[in-house]
This record gives C-alpha cells, sequence and structure tokens, in this order.
C-alpha cells in the first residue's frame, strides 16, 4: 500500500469519527434541553406516575403470595391423597408401596382389564377385600359394580384382577 493510499484511509477515517462526534454532540445538546425544560409540575406527575406502579406492584406482589399459597395448600392436599391411595393399595394388595418406589416404576396410564381365569386365591396373604372382588367377579358382577359395592375405584378392583392373573 502506497503512502498516498494510507494517508487517504486515514483522512476518511478522521472524517468518519468527526461525524460520529458531532452527532453525538448534538444528541448531547438536545438531551440536556429536555432535562433543563421540565418544571416542577412534571417532575410532580413522575412522581404520581411512580408512586401509582409501585402500589400495583405490591398489589401484583400480594396476588403472587396469595396464589403460591393456594398451590402450596393444593399440593399438601395432593401428598395427602397419595398417600391414602398407597395405603389403601397396601390394604388391598399386602404390598408396601412408596412414592419412591413409583416414581422408579410408575403405574400405566391405562390398566387393561384381565378377566382372571382362575380367581381363586393365589397368594396366602390374600386380604378379605380381595376375596371379597373375586367372589363378586365370579357371580357375575361387572368391575363398575364391584367398585361401587366395595367403595374401591375401578382402577383398585382391576389392579386386584390384574394381580390375580399374575
Amino acid at each position: 500500500m502506497s503512502f498516498s493510499a494510507l494517508l487517504l484511509v486515514i483522512l476518511f477515517a478522521l472524517v468518519v469519527m468527526l461525524v460520529i462526534i458531532i452527532s453525538l454532540m448534538l444528541r448531547v445538546r438536545k438531551l440536556e434541553d429536555k432535562i433543563t425544560d421540565i418544571s416542577a409540575k412534571d417532575v410532580a406527575a413522575y412522581v404520581d406516575n411512580m408512586r401509582e406502579i409501585l402500589i400495583e406492584s405490591e398489589r401484583v406482589a400480594e396476588q403472587l403470595e396469595l396464589g403460591i399459597k393456594e398451590k402450596e395448600s393444593m399440593l399438601e392436599d395432593l401428598s395427602d391423597l397419595v398417600e391414602s391411595r398407597l395405603s389403601r393399595l397396601h390394604q388391598i394388595t399386602g404390598y408396601e408401596t412408596t412414592v419412591e418406589t413409583l416414581a422408579r416404576n410408575p403405574i400405566p396410564a391405562t390398566v387393561t382389564p384381565i378377566t382372571p381365569v382362575n380367581p381363586a386365591p393365589r397368594r396366602a396373604e390374600e386380604t378379605p377385600l380381595q376375596k371379597k372382588v373375586y367372589q363378586m367377579l365370579l357371580s357375575g358382577d361387572s368391575v363398575a359394580t364391584v367398585a361401587a359395592t366395595l367403595g374401591l375405584s375401578t382402577e383398585e378392583v382391576e389392579m386386584i384382577i390384574d394381580l390375580a392373573a399374575e
């Protein structure tokens, strides 16, 4: 690159920098004009606006806190429900089941009912409830009827049937 070409590049860079500096100076001057043109009335309006925003944000924070407490309460209720269902499962099957066990081996979302070929007791530890379910099924009652009569869900009755089929 020749000396004159280098000089032209430097001159161009200086011109660009000068344009940028002038542009910045004009912007600073406009900001100064805006700042000095603010009256006490404008400041009062800004303060009132900020006060309204603060009040609104406090209201939103309270609503969020109430929502969180409501969700925590629902979570506790669900936890109690899971514990009662696990207790009921233990009562029906005789197997001890925990939330941790279910987390590792979840129950399938859909349970296909299996009609036991031989609903005679297969386990020595079979509960009276299981025996009653088998008796009702053998007498021709449907899963829904058995569930309603014994105060169980249809899923619980299907689980007893599935255990009999194992």
